[in-house]
């Protein structure tokens, strides 16, 4: 039996997820406001679900999450609000969740790339195509840039719904 504090604070995780997602898509920013509250709603789903969660390992999880995406980020290979939307995530994925969250966001991040080479395929040969009939070129077509909390938010909303079966 769903509680329903515990009901409303899953639908709250999703719609931020969904914020999260479609704000990246757009601006390639994911605000810190979403995953401060997706962390901040997390207690409410810890003391209102009807089942015990294993809050301390979660924490955990998340801690060394957000530490690797630390490292990752201060490489350049993702983005911050990548990193900290992933490490959130995570903290309502906990143990039980964890490997399913990183099966379906690596998938959404894979189909995702796809999109973003085609796209970039198809734009750099509309590119030549105009310069080869003499056309004007605006400036050249740069790499595919990923808006990964796409994903992230992808693989979030798969915990979610496993966490709303219970």
């Amino acid at each position: 039996m769903m509680y329903p504090f515990d009901f409303i604070a899953l639908l709250s995780f999703l719609g931020l997820l969904a914020w999260a997602a479609v704000s990246d898509g757009a601006r390639f920013l994911i605000p810190n406001r979403v995953c401060g509250a997706i962390v901040l709603l997390y207690p409410v789903h810890v003391l209102a679900s009807p089942e015990q969660v294993a809050w301390l390992p979660a924490l955990g999880i998340a801690a060394a999450v957000m530490a690797v995406g630390t490292f990752i980020f201060s490489q350049g290979w993702a983005g911050g609000g990548d990193v900290k939307l992933f490490a959130a995530v995570s903290l309502w994925a906990g143990t039980h969740h964890f490997a399913s969250l990183i099966f379906v966001t690596a998938m959404a991040g894979g189909v995702l790339a796809a999109g973003a080479v085609l796209l970039w395929l198809f734009e750099k040969g509309r590119l030549r195509a105009r310069v080869s009939s003499g056309g004007a070129v605006d400036a050249p077509v740069a790499k595919p840039v990923l808006p990964y909390g796409i994903a992230i938010a992808t693989g979030g909303a798969f915990v979610a719904v496993q966490l709303l079966r219970g």
